[in-house]
């Protein structure tokens, strides 16, 4: 049974990977404990980060606000009215696929634009951006200083994603999480501490949305 894994999944789903020779049902039973207590954990974190920011779990998320989304007919456009977001796109278009294309870019853009600041502040080097698909985790940072992040940091309230910029930022210059690198986030941050706190909170409520699932389905 050494092969058999349990993991429970950030929208509260679970999955069971069994050995040959295991029983799923058998794995489940001996750790209805442990699944309970961290279904619990889950579901506690959507409930703070959602009584702090609003019910981020419905509606599209953009920058941590919510808006009703709208597809509209037409060329292809986006625009956001008041509480709405407008995706107009040609009758045969993937409005969604448009929209995350378009978000895509707007964490790039984002992202570009804050690292840039932080950089030309601090003196350090950014060699590329990437904006991914990432199935486990916000950002990071790669050898040759190229910094990855996820397309679902748009989910996030901007100040979170300054957070992120800083903390891959950082790492250009500080491979570990040593004192000094935490020193230098920082400095560029300085309540960092709160939004870290906050990012896996956001993780849970991203996934357990029902407008974000449908689009990453697109990625």
């Amino acid at each position: 049974m050494q092969n058999s894994k349990l993991t429970l999944n950030p929208d509260g789903s679970l999955s069971v990977t069994v050995s040959s020779d295991a029983s799923g049902r058998e794995i489940v039973a001996r750790n209805t404990g442990w699944i309970s207590e961290k279904f619990d954990e889950q579901e506690e974190s959507v409930k703070i980060v959602t009584e702090k920011y609003g019910d981020i779990t419905s509606g599209f998320v953009f920058w941590g606000q919510k808006y009703d989304l709208e597809r509209w007919i037409g060329s292809y456009d986006i625009s956001i009215e008041e509480n709405t977001v407008k995706v107009q796109t040609p009758q045969s278009g993937d409005h969604l696929r448009f929209l995350l294309n378009q978000t895509r870019e707007a964490v790039r853009e984002a992202v570009t634009t804050i690292a840039d600041s932080m950089c030309a502040t601090h003196e350090l080097t950014v060699q590329q951006i990437s904006i991914r698909n990432q199935q486990t985790k916000w950002a990071s940072c790669s050898s040759g200083h190229t910094l990855n992040f996820n397309l679902r940091s748009a989910f996030l309230p901007y100040d979170h994603l300054r957070y992120l910029v800083a903390h891959e930022v950082a790492h250009t210059r500080h491979p570990e999480h040593s004192e000094a690198f935490w020193d230098l986030v920082e400095s560029m941050v300085p309540e960092y501490d709160q939004y870290r706190g906050e990012l896996q909170m956001f993780w849970y409520a991203l996934h357990r949305n029902e407008n974000w699932e449908e689009l990453l389905k697109r990625a």
